[in-house]
């Protein structure tokens, strides 16, 4: 104000009028109270008085600088601000910058004006798009890039300007505010205050998505903001406007890898928040920057190495209670462990699972921190060896099931919670904790069922019941218990025609629970898992993954004969199961299964006859054996399986002549039977049925029967089963 003074003290005599005119506003900038400011307003139109004056003698140095002082002495009172505004004020102090661009004082005082009158919101916009006031702003800044004071009044300005919404885009691309403000910060980077303000104004700048690129590619804003936290580590405000700003520019794609690789972005952001670590909104807006930075996958390591994950940690515990903080943190686990490399260190080095658990408990009503966490955990747990420390250690599988409780009709907590204990329960060693103590199986199955539509939830149930049935101990539990049986049936009800992995993951399941003896009735006769995989194996047939399980599922259901006929008759499972031979006659673990299975199904006497005539049992069976004479295991079961549908008379003469039965039990002998105990049973089992009909012996002496028999015979002369089957088909032969 004296500086002002001094300056309309000596252009007196230059001229009475713009003394006077001067002298007047003078006056105003004497008003010391609120309410006086107000007054001349409000009463005696001061507000007319400094814009006339300004728009008349604005060209004469004191003038404008009088005016300045005035308007910003009157501003301070808030209730001036839009009144001042609407008579004209910013287009006067807009027209004086101009009019006295080379003059330093007026930069400064105008850019204080501005700011003054960007305090109310309303005023922000007509300032930047009547008054050009981002443009007035720029300009100055430019024309005295080295005066630290323009610099600190113009980011000011620019800071209010920009907290309007509808100014923020024109003043990176018509004004060039992001350029300034960047210059500004570089040429004054040991200034605390132009720290703080640009800082301020680039959180602004960058909330519309249209300005992220501008900023960073263009204004190098990223690397502005990096080099102000380094230079005002200790400074709190640089630090809450520097992570806020990187964290909306990091929401663009694009900006990622240059924010962290040339910017340093990461590190910038790690430090703060190890600086300023009880700050909760550093925190929030820290995590939520190494959110965005870590969603581009090329950052993921580097971030990792910078310390981001730590970071996190230190920040979800000292603000265990802010949900902001732990969505955030979770979100950067998710995205860090989406790097393969970074796994195994987060859980065991960083603690990133305890911190994941810890928020979820904190804030288990929460259901964008539970949804969150479990997809966190669920990426940690893509590494097989953080299963065992995330279920054992850190209580995941508890905290997940609690979540899926307690958000029972959320389906993104379903699917994220599904998917995270499909994880977790890949190691042997959690499943019988998953289901003994962390209720992880009627979690699933009440997803399951309350998302019955949903093809995810559905994948990652039977996924994860097809791990926890592979533990003896969990099998019964799981059929009895929590109705797992019934669930996988409904899942590939609903979806195991569409969904491949459905219908492969459902089948594993049911084959698995089929293992327990105990089960096999009621999941056939109560859950209908026959039709349930015969269905799939109708829908999938050309997939050879879901052909293997669908047969395995239906051996070990057969294992239990009274499930035989049900299977056959009101299954179809024989047909299912030689269509799949079929199409996948080239593969072993087909021929094996499918093989299997027909001589479970066949055991029954009432399914001998149509397996062969209706279904074509007895060449699916002939036609593996040839396929895979090597293969111990099919010449085993495909031997059992003709023994079992010679039993049947009217099988035996079909089976010899049309199907070359004969002749595949004979190769398998040769193959197999001197050195497989089992194959020559069930070989020689097999010639005896057939030569229960005479009209077979013919044939199969002329392939050298008699000569196959004696060679097993010698080789397992001991047991007294190879002993009766030998002699009695080498008795028949001879006859």
């Amino acid at each position: 104000m004296a500086a002002t003074a001094a300056v309309i003290m000596a252009a007196m005599a230059a001229s009475s009028e713009v003394t006077a005119r001067a002298a007047t506003l003078l006056v105003m900038c004497g008003a010391k109270t609120e309410a006086s400011r107000v007054a001349l307003v409000r009463n005696r139109g001061a507000d007319r008085v400094v814009v006339e004056t300004m728009a008349a003698h604005g060209g004469h140095l004191v003038v404008a600088l009088a005016g300045c002082s005035a308007l910003r002495n009157l501003l301070t009172a808030a209730s001036n601000r839009v009144p001042l505004v609407r008579a004209g004020a910013g287009r006067a102090v807009v027209a004086a910058m101009a009019a006295h661009a080379g003059a330093a004082k007026v930069a400064r005082s105008g850019c204080v004006t501005l700011m003054w009158m960007a305090e109310e919101i309303s005023n922000c916009v007509p300032l930047v798009r009547d008054a050009r006031a981002g443009a007035a702003v720029v300009a100055v800044m430019a024309a005295h890039a080295g005066d630290v004071g323009v610099a600190g009044a113009g980011l000011r300005a620019l800071w209010n300007l920009s907290a309007a919404g509808d100014n923020q885009v024109p003043l990176v691309r018509d004004a060039g505010a992001a350029r300034a403000v960047v210059a500004a910060m570089t040429a004054h980077a040991g200034d605390a205050e132009v720290a703080r303000a640009g800082s301020r104004a680039l959180w602004n700048l960058a909330v519309p998505v249209d300005n992220h690129i501008p900023l960073v590619q263009d204004a190098s804003a990223g690397r502005a903001l990096v080099a102000a936290m380094a230079a005002h580590a200790g400074e709190v405000d640089v630090a809450r406007s520097g992570c806020a700003a990187l964290m909306l520019m990091a929401v663009e794609p694009t900006n990622g890898v240059p924010l962290v690789r040339d910017a340093g972005a990461g590190r910038a952001v790690v430090a703060a928040m190890a600086a300023h670590g009880g700050d909760v909104e550093v925190a929030r807006g820290g995590s939520r920057a190494l959110w965005n930075l870590s969603v581009t996958g090329d950052n993921c390591v580097p971030l990792m190495l910078a310390g981001a994950a730590r970071a996190v940690v230190a920040a979800m515990a000292a603000h265990r209670g802010d949900a902001v903080v732990a969505v955030a943190g979770n979100r950067v686990f998710r995205n860090l462990a989406g790097a393969a490399t970074n796994r195994v260190a987060l859980v065991r080095d960083v603690g990133a699972g305890r911190a994941v658990v810890a928020a979820m408990a904190a804030h288990t009503d929460d259901v964008l921190v539970v949804c969150t966490g479990c997809t966190a955990l669920m990426w940690m747990a893509e590494e097989p060896t953080n299963c065992v420390p995330l279920v054992r250690d850190t209580s995941a599988g508890v905290i997940v099931v609690a979540a899926m409780a307690a958000h029972a009709g959320n389906v993104e907590v379903a699917h994220a919670g599904s998917h995270a204990l499909w994880n977790l329960s890949a190691p042997a060693d959690n499943h019988v904790p998953l289901v003994r103590d962390a209720g992880a199986a009627h979690a699933v199955v009440a997803a399951m069922a309350a998302h019955g539509d949903n093809a995810s939830v559905a994948r990652a149930g039977c996924n994860m019941l097809w791990n926890l049935s592979e533990a003896a101990d969990n099998r019964v539990p799981l059929a009895r218990d929590a109705e797992a049986g019934r669930a996988v049936v409904a899942a590939m009800a609903a979806h195991a025609s569409d969904n491949r992995d459905v219908a492969r993951a459902g089948c594993g399941a049911l084959r698995n629970l089929a293992v327990a003896a105990d089960n096999r009735v009621p999941l056939v006769r109560d859950a209908g898992a026959g039709r349930a995989v015969v269905a799939a194996l109708a829908a999938h047939t050309d997939n050879v993954e879901v052909a293997r399980a669908g047969c395995t599922a239906l051996v070990w259901m057969a294992e239990e004969l009274a499930n035989c006929v049900p299977l056959e008759r009101d299954a179809g499972a024989g047909f299912a199961v030689v269509a799949v031979m079929a199409v996948h006659g080239g593969d072993a673990g087909v021929a094996v299964a499918g093989s299997r299975a027909l001589w479970n199904l066949s055991a029954a006497a009432d399914n001998q006859v149509p397996l062969v005539r209706d279904a074509g049992a007895g060449h699916a069976v002939v036609a593996a054996m040839a396929a895979h004479g090597e293969n111990v295991e099919v010449a085993r079961a495909g031997c059992s399986a003709l023994r079992n549908m010679v039993a049947a008379a009217d099988n035996r003469v079909p089976l010899v002549r049309d199907a070359g039965a004969g002749a595949a039990v004979l190769a398998a002998l040769m193959a197999h039977g001197h050195a497989d105990l089992e194959v020559a049973v069930a070989g020689c089992g097999a010639l005896c049925g057939m030569l229960d009909d005479a009209g077979n012996k013919p044939a199969l002496s002329a392939a050298g029967a008699a000569v196959v028999v004696e060679a097993c015979l010698a080789a397992h002369s001991a047991d007294d089963r190879m002993s009766v089957l030998a002699s009695d088909a080498l008795a028949r032969l001879s006859e």
